[in-house]
């Protein structure tokens, strides 16, 4: 969308309403932080209301462009623009910060409408906006510009660049050359702290020239000089940086480019001399003119005509092209052609019963579904090895080399679920999810699709040793609200946990192994038994003396364990499979109370904390109690007390 002409003080009265709304909002609150979004109310002013295609009637539009406030504690500036478009209230404003308010802290997916994304973890932002420029790119070659012609914007800090992650989103949007991603830059020099070179004296521009950056430097208060960026890097063949050089608190006279304007109220005084240093005649707090609402208002009409003119060039395609797009936008996830698919490969791997990885089940589950699904694939240089290369690559749907970079991998997914038109899965090694944790946070804070596919997910991974092994990151995942994590114990189960995948509306983890496992299950039912996060394998005896709960790889050691504890030693024993123990908890809180038996043990060869819930007091849990060691994973489970000689005899020293 072209940018309007506006008269000539337009401009200055719509920032410095911006920026009262902004200070006033801070103030009224009693916390916040005021000095970003006074900064770079200039640049919002002149973006908000002359470029950003967003219709304020239908914040859901699929061609809108895309808006990402990276520095999420700007978010006053974000309401006030949002109060502009009459989004907002100003009693929306005055409650800011306020529980169950539409405005937050900090910007939250949804609240209010028309944020993207959830931000405020510095730099989640950035690679959430690559995520979504990326998904404009391959939307735009599957419908043409007919039905995908949408820019993203992102508005950022020093904070957000000083996190490791930008720097690997700004490494791949290079690499990947995603033109009509346009970023701004707040470069005022300044962080908590204070000046921003205690901590950092590198070249931001030169780093992101590096890349494979367009870069522009302007004076972030210069109205005419922030559009004619913006005209510049709508033109460029690569993503662009604007960097705006501002002032952080802009308009209070005693604070202005110092760290206190930074987080917190300017004070009473203070905020009268910035109406007085702005000429702000208006002392009343959140007072805007009539005239200057309208103004704004008038140009919103135009992206609201833009939106019109998308849904009669929508009307005019033909009924196959609706329905894809549609469906496409709109996140059918698990079509009836996918089922069948899955069908099939359960049945397969039920009668076949293969002794294979779960890693290698789970990436011929993919191969199979991938067609008629809107998966989109990656890994972290580590497709072979986690088996997510569904090797059905189309212009649109191509593989994604994210290279070695798992945290900008998991951050970019959020923003290519949070776009709509993909569901993006992406593999790496349960151990690396520590690189991956704030971005699977957000996942799971946005309740946002995204499929991770984690493998050598325990000791069985043997010779790389404790480095690579996963410990502690079970349970530290499974203690992610809203986060779903699977861990299948056979080929069977990966096709059921695979289906849970596909239709959760959150975020869900497979676990997988790179050791092979035999398949236990010996039939594949239509009513899928990982739903229901455990399942007894054996039949029911009245009540059995002994429990054993386990999941992965451990499934079949606890199966050996029961056939044992019966065929030599009378003793009956209860095997359960385990796939989603967050799910079992749900349902059972107290397994051990409803599922009674003389002894609960569970099996996992991870940290053994959260196991002491479902087996309750008196119970055994085995697990991992150390770090792992580098040798031959059949050696290192013998070493470690996973085998059903050292298991059956603590069992009947017990009992």
């Amino acid at each position: 969308m072209n940018a309007f002409k506006a008269p000539v003080n337009f401009f200055p009265l719509a920032a410095n309403a911006l920026r009262i709304l902004a200070m006033d909002s801070v103030e009224h609150a009693g916390s916040g932080h005021p000095g970003m979004a006074m900064g770079m109310a200039d640049v919002m002013a002149v973006l908000a209301s002359q470029y950003l295609k967003w219709d304020p009637c239908d914040t859901q539009w699929p061609d809108r462009d895309r808006f990402v406030l990276s520095a999420g504690h700007g978010a006053p500036l974000w309401y006030a623009a949002l109060y502009m478009w009459g989004v907002l209230s100003l009693e929306d404003l005055k409650n800011y910060r306020k529980h169950a308010s539409k405005t937050p802290g900090h910007p939250e997916r949804g609240t209010p409408l028309g944020t993207e994304v959830t931000t405020g973890p510095l730099g989640q932002g950035l690679a959430n906006a690559l995520g979504m420029a990326l998904s404009e790119s391959l939307l735009r070659k599957e419908f043409t510009q007919t039905l995908v012609d949408h820019y993203t914007y992102v508005i950022l800090g020093d904070g957000c660049l000083m996190e490791g992650v930008a720097q690997e989103a700004i490494s791949l949007a290079g690499h990947w050359r995603l033109h009509r991603l346009i970023v701004f830059w707040d470069d005022n020099k300044v962080t908590i702290d204070g000046p921003v070179d205690l901590s950092g004296s590198d070249d931001i521009v030169q780093r992101f020239k590096a890349s494979g950056w367009n870069t522009l430097c302007i004076d972030g208060h210069d109205f005419n000089a922030i559009s004619n960026a913006i005209d510049i890097a709508k033109k460029s063949c690569q993503p662009t940086l604007i960097g705006c050089r501002t002032h952080i608190g802009y308009g209070s006279p005693n604070k202005m480019g110092t760290c206190q304007a930074h987080g917190s109220p300017l004070g009473y005084q203070e905020a009268q001399a910035v109406r007085k240093a702005l000429a702000w005649p208006w002392n009343e707090a959140f007072f805007v003119p009539e005239f200057l609402l309208k103004q704004w208002k008038h140009f919103s009409q135009k992206s609201t005509t833009s939106h019109k003119a998308w849904q009669e060039r929508f009307s005019t395609q033909d009924s196959s092209m609706q329905d894809r797009f549609s469906k496409a936008i709109n996140g059918a996830a698990l079509s009836q052609k996918a089922q069948e698919q899955l069908r099939a490969k359960g049945i397969f791997y039920a009668q076949e019963r293969p002794a294979i990885s779960t890693r290698s089940a789970s990436g011929a589950v993919l191969a199979q579904i991938f067609p008629y699904t809107r998966l989109l694939a990656g890994a972290a240089d580590l497709k072979d090895s986690t088996c997510t290369d569904p090797k059905e690559w189309t212009p649109y749907r191509p593989f994604l080399y994210y290279g070695i970079r798992e945290h900008a991998m998991a951050a970019i997914m959020n923003g290519i679920s949070a776009h709509a038109g993909f569901i993006p899965c992406g593999g790496t090694f349960l151990a690396f999810s520590d690189y991956m944790r704030p971005a699977l946070r957000l996942s799971a804070l946005m309740g946002i699709k995204v499929i991770y596919i984690m493998t050598h997910d325990s000791i069985g991974l043997g010779e790389d040793g404790p480095t690579h092994q996963p410990i502690e990151q079970l349970i530290s995942l499974r203690a992610i609200p809203n986060l779903t994590v699977l861990r299948p114990g056979d080929s069977v189960e990966v096709v059921e946990c695979w289906e849970i995948a596909l239709q959760e509306k959150g975020p869900v983890i497979l676990c997988l192994s790179r050791q092979s496992l035999p398949t236990f299950s010996k039939v594949y039912k239509e009513e899928n038994l990982c739903k229901a996060g455990a399942y007894p394998l054996l039949p029911a005896t009245k009540t059995p003396k002994v429990n054993l709960w386990a999941s992965g790889s451990e499934v079949h050691l606890a199966l050996t364990i029961a056939h044992e504890l019966a065929d030599q030693h009378s003793v009956s024993a209860q095997v359960y499979s385990v796939p989603w123990m967050m799910r079992w908890l749900q349902r059972y809180p107290e397994p051990w109370k409803c599922f009674p038996s003389d002894l609960q043990i569970s099996i996992e060869a991870s940290s053994p904390l959260g196991w002491y819930q479902v087996t309750g007091p008196g119970g055994i849990n085995i697990g991992m109690e150390t770090f792992g060691a580098s040798g031959e994973s059949s050696v290192l489970f013998k070493h470690f007390g996973f085998s059903s000689t050292a298991i059956v005899q603590k069992i009947l020293d017990t009992l």
